[in-house]
């Protein structure tokens, strides 16, 4: 027979287990790479956004894209943030017939030039940064980098966004040690027997 205590222990150890695949599906950028339910509701929040800020969308030339992403480099909030350098690349132009801005892996973006902005670039490069869902991680860091290069009232706009749209942008708790963990277990216990 095993005694509580030994019961207890084996909880808080899946407690442990389910905070741990919480955090890294949210918040560090190595989650799942299928699983993106947020997508659609992100992308209606930044078009809110892209609406009321038209100027961040405005199409650039390729070689304006290029100094943006360069400027975007060499920052400190990238060498904090980012993964390193990483590549741009333009797609086939496809005119009226693009049905994606751009793409963001490890390493490189890939941009349409029909769309190509400062906003795209930044989202793209927040999906090199790691981030390649749209989860809490990915909206954490997109807010800290439009904050940076759009300005913060951008930054405030699509934040309100994303709480009205009710997706998540705090960062996820650490989780309570043993004591605390048990305590609180056997208080919520109490309640239901």
């Amino acid at each position: 027979m095993y005694s509580k205590e030994r019961v207890l222990q084996s909880k808080y150890q899946l407690y442990l287990m389910k905070h741990k695949q919480k955090t890294r599906t949210h918040n560090d950028g190595v989650g799942y790479l299928h699983k993106d339910s947020d997508m659609n509701k992100t992308y209606r929040c930044e078009w809110k956004t892209e609406h009321k800020y038209p100027w961040i969308t405005e199409t650039l030339s390729k070689k304006d894209c290029h100094d943006f992403v360069k400027r975007v480099m060499k920052s400190k909030f990238w060498q904090q943030h980012g993964k390193g350098s990483v590549r741009l690349e333009f797609m086939k132009d496809m005119k009226h017939r693009t049905a994606i801005a751009g793409r963001g892996s490890a390493g490189s973006i890939r941009l349409s030039p029909k769309y190509a902005s400062k906003y795209v670039i930044l989202h793209e490069l927040v999906h090199a940064a790691g981030y390649y869902n749209h989860g809490r991680g990915f909206r954490i860091l997109l807010l800290k980098i439009v904050s940076r290069f759009l300005g913060r009232e951008v930054a405030n706009d699509l934040k309100q966004n994303f709480k009205n749209e009710g997706l998540k942008i705090s960062k996820i708790r650490e989780p309570i040690c043993y004591d605390a963990w048990k305590e609180k277990y056997l208080r919520l216990e109490g309640r239901f027997e």
